[in-house]
């Protein structure tokens, strides 16, 4: 990153450099960099709902899901399969 906190080469970002927020409900996170005068992103805060974000940066143009492993563990009832 650079002096004005413009992540210059996104390969050797590292969390704990980034500026301390308090977001939506008590959550807190750190966001790296700054957004662009005037987008979109600035207007978005850590702990919004999906819908919230989508209303304010429109929906995304690609996603994608994958199969984890824990998804063929016999007796695994966690959520993150």
């Amino acid at each position: 990153m650079n002096e004005r906190g413009d992540v210059v080469d996104p390969k050797k970002v590292a969390s704990g450099y980034g500026q301390k927020v308090k977001g939506l409900d008590g959550w807190e996170g750190e966001i790296i960099g700054n957004p662009a005068p005037g987008s979109k992103f600035g207007q978005l805060k850590i702990g919004m709902s999906s819908k919230q974000a989508m209303d304010i940066a429109g929906t995304p143009t690609d996603q994608s899901s994958c199969i984890t492993g824990k998804a063929f563990i016999p007796f695994f009832f966690g959520s993150d399969r």
